[in-house]
This record gives C-alpha cells, sequence and structure tokens, in this order.
C-alpha cells in the first residue's frame, strides 16, 4: 500500500496511540439499559439460532428491524466482555467496533493511496486523524448495537468494490441492506443515484451499479417481508411486530421534524469539523466549491451541483427518519451516539478526494491545509471531555450510565454481588458476567 516502508509504520503507530487513548481514556467504558439487559441473554444457554432470531429479545419493545445479521456480532461482542471478566479484565468495549474501524482504516488508507493517488502524505494523515478525533469514532467504542459500525464498514465496502471495479459487488450492498435499515436506505438512495447518473452519461457501468443495488433492495425487502417473518416463527415460536417499520408517530410534540433534522444534520457534519456549526459549514462549504470547481468538463461539473444538493437532502431526509422514529436522539447525550457513524465514513471518504484534488491543482494550498486540519483535530480532542461527560453523567435518557462503575468493581470483585447494592437488573449484569 504504502511504497515507503516507513510511512506504513507511522500510519500504524499514530493509529496505535488513538486506539490506546481510546482505551485510556473511556477508564473501562460505560454501560447502557439496551446491553445491560440483551448481554445476559446472549450468553445464555439457548440454541445460537434461537439468539438470532428471537426479536422480542434483541430489539427494544420486539421491534423487529431485519436486522438479524447484525445480532451475530452482538453476540460476539457479548462473549468477548464475559470472556475478558474471565482473564480479570472486565469492560464494556466492543470487539467489533474496533475490528471494523481497523478495516475502515485500511481501506480508507488503500483508497487513497491506489484510487485518489494521493499527493500528500501528511495531509492524507491528518484527515485519517481528525476522522478518528471525532467524538462519535473516538467515544462510542462501548458496546450497545454493531449495527451502525458494520454499516459504516459495508458501506465503505461498496464504496472500495465500485472505485476498484470488483466482481460481486452485489455481495456488500446485499450485506449493508442486511446489519440496519440505515443500510438499506444507502443501499436504495446509492440506486436512484447510479441510474440519475447513467441517465444523463449514458455510462453503462452505472446501468449496472443500479441493477446490482435494486436487486440487493429487492433481495432484502423479500427477506424483510417473507423470510425473515418465516424464520422467526419457525425458530422463536411467534411472528414479528412490523410496528417500528410502518413509520407509526412516535415522537413527543416538542419535536420539529424540519428544524431538528437541519440541526441534527449540522451537528452531523460538525462533529468531524471541531464540533463547531460554523467552523463545519465553512470546510463543507469549502469542500462542495472545490468538489465543483476543479472539474473541467461542464457535462460533468452540472452533474456533481445535482448530485452534491441531492446528496444532501437524502442526508437531511435520513435525519427526518431517525428523529421520527428514534425522537430521543435529539438529546444531547443521545445524538452523540452511533447514528452518525456511516455519514462520517462518506464525508471522510469525500473529504480525501476533494483535498487531493486541490493539492493536485494548487500545490501551494497545502501550506494552509496542514495547519487548519491541526487545529480541527486540536478543537476535536478539546471536545472529547465534555462529550464523555455528556455520556457518562447525564442520566435522564439512561440512569443505568451511572451504575458503570460500580458494575465493573463487582466484577472484579470476590464480595457477595448484594454488598454492591446494586438495582435487579444490574445485580443480574454482574451475576452473568462474573467469572
Amino acid at each position: 500500500m504504502f511504497k515507503n516502508r516507513w510511512l506504513f509504520f507511522l500510519s500504524f503507530l499514530i493509529f496505535a496511540v488513538f486506539f490506546i487513548g481510546m482505551l485510556i481514556f473511556q477508564h473501562g467504558g460505560i454501560i447502557q439499559y439496551e446491553p445491560l439487559i440483551r448481554i445476559p441473554i446472549y450468553i445464555d444457554q439457548r440454541p445460537f439460532l434461537l439468539k438470532v432470531f428471537d426479536v422480542n429479545k434483541n430489539e427494544l419493545f420486539g421491534w423487529y428491524q431485519a436486522r438479524e445479521l447484525s445480532y451475530v456480532f452482538d453476540i460476539l461482542d457479548a462473549y468477548f466482555i464475559k470472556w475478558s471478566a474471565f482473564f480479570h479484565l472486565p469492560h464494556y468495549y466492543s470487539l467489533t467496533y474496533f475490528i471494523c474501524l481497523i478495516v475502515i482504516l485500511g481501506l480508507t488508507l488503500r483508497i487513497s493511496q491506489k484510487n485518489f493517488k494521493y499527493k500528500s502524505y501528511p495531509a492524507m494523515m491528518l484527515l485519517m486523524i481528525v476522522f478518528l478525533s471525532s467524538p462519535i469514532f473516538f467515544l462510542n467504542i462501548n458496546v450497545v448495537r454493531s449495527a451502525k459500525i458494520l454499516t459504516g464498514f459495508f458501506l465503505l465496502l461498496s464504496i472500495f468494490f465500485i472505485l476498484e471495479n470488483k466482481k460481486f459487488l452485489l455481495i456488500p450492498f446485499l450485506l449493508l441492506t442486511l446489519v440496519d435499515r440505515q443500510g438499506f436506505y444507502y443501499t436504495f438512495v446509492f440506486a436512484i443515484d447510479f441510474f440519475i447518473i447513467y441517465l444523463y452519461l449514458k455510462d453503462k457501468r452505472f446501468l449496472r451499479y443500479f441493477i446490482i443495488a435494486i436487486t440487493a433492495v429487492i433481495i432484502n425487502t423479500f427477506y424483510n417481508l417473507l423470510l425473515a417473518p418465516f424464520l422467526i416463527k419457525t425458530v422463536a415460536g411467534y411472528w414479528p411486530s412490523f410496528f417500528y417499520q410502518i413509520m407509526n408517530k412516535i415522537q413527543p410534540s416538542d419535536v420539529n421534524l424540519i428544524v431538528d433534522p437541519l440541526f441534527f444534520t449540522f451537528d452531523s457534519f460538525s462533529y468531524f469539523f471541531g464540533n463547531n456549526r460554523l467552523l463545519a459549514f465553512l470546510c463543507f462549504g469549502l469542500l462542495i466549491y472545490f468538489f465543483i470547481k476543479l472539474e473541467s468538463n461542464e457535462k460533468i461539473k452540472s452533474l456533481k451541483i445535482f448530485l452534491t444538493f441531492l446528496a444532501i437532502l437524502e442526508i437531511f431526509f435520513l435525519n427526518t427518519i431517525l428523529i421520527f422514529r428514534h425522537p430521543f436522539i435529539v438529546w444531547p447525550e443521545v445524538r452523540i451516539s452511533y447514528y452518525t457513524i456511516p455519514i462520517l465514513i462518506l464525508l471522510l471518504v469525500f473529504s480525501l478526494y476533494v483535498v487531493n484534488q486541490i493539492i493536485h491543482f494548487y500545490p501551494k494550498i497545502e501550506i494552509l491545509l496542514i495547519p487548519t486540519l491541526l487545529i480541527i483535530i486540536f478543537l476535536n480532542l478539546c471536545s472529547l471531555p465534555k462529550y464523555y461527560q455528556l455520556a457518562r453523567y447525564t442520566y435522564e435518557s439512561d440512569p443505568t450510565r451511572q451504575w458503570s462503575e460500580v458494575i465493573l468493581n463487582c466484577i472484579k470483585s470476590n464480595l457477595p454481588v448484594k454488598s454492591f447494592y446494586l438495582p435487579p437488573n444490574e445485580e443480574n449484569f454482574c451475576r452473568k458476567i462474573r467469572p
């Protein structure tokens, strides 16, 4: 991947420092209500298939979402926590998250080096550090759900297959639809975008991409509506509830479905660009400006303008759906959770591409880019203590968090579980995880 092995070693060292920093900064992590309830269930004596297809136990309120594939990784994370406690290293960290993040970084480096033919190693690495220093990635290492990091991973893998013109593109797109409803949404809008590009350019490659993406959508729809419910009935003995998928209105009256998604979208970008809305607006605006300006072909330039605004609308619509179905993500301690992981991965790829183009056409601008990226990294790092305090010590949305440290002490200790005066669910968790 790198012509210079020293650059590869330096990249590995930088990433290792950040991963170690994530572990040290979190002090064992934070436990939330959902994993507190699910992890003991995942490590019980039931058959594996029942653990995967018992959606009433795997989903909050039993809301079926056709993402059983993600439960396989959730089960892996549950056993990882159990095994770590056996070796007297109790924590709440997600093994799936770390593996996916490592592969995401590797794929992104590969794309930058081979497909984008990056001109500046410092600029590339600083953008990767901007990505890692975002509170969304730095703080969301705790086991909650693997679905969103898997969505981000398969989304990037699909992009990688397209850029490398690899066969079997259907596989990453299909996996993307199967790990989360966000993945289904991204695959569907990709299909729409591919078809628009084909109609405009008459390039048969994009017709092929459209057919593959829409095929993944059709297969997932068959799985969602027919196959998965049949498997759940066969394995678990009941038909799943489609309440969540039919978009019942469940948001509180104080949620505005125009203003809240707009600010949530701004915040999604700001988590990447220094956690400042104004800075994010300026940086993202400049990226869009150069993305369009540096295109010499007028026909392609017009297409880029249209697709840029279409992509922003697609992200806004996605966030509107999220808030409609999960109104509590507008709360400060919830909005910094994993929901925006796929968006930030797309933003990283877009930033890497545009910044490389800028350096190619204006080499001297790198002198300004480097300190700008360093400032963004500094701002991201400075925001981490604030967001950590918000995630760990704000109990309104999830009172379970306040017991995180006590539960870890309980798991480590040989004292009777009752001596820690834990609530019933927290006490059960300690008993199940204790070696």
